[in-house]
């Protein structure tokens, strides 16, 4: 079985932004072991 853990942290105010260099997008995906093409 997989086991996946996702981590969430409060924060108190917004002073990290200064900190921030870059911006990248992150998409989430799926692997299967089974073929099965996916027509858009």
């Amino acid at each position: 079985m997989a086991l996946e853990i996702e981590r969430r942290f409060l924060i108190k105010n917004e002073n990290w932004k200064k900190f921030i260099t870059k911006k990248i997008l992150i998409q989430q995906g799926y692997l299967s072991k089974k073929f099965r093409r996916l027509d858009y």
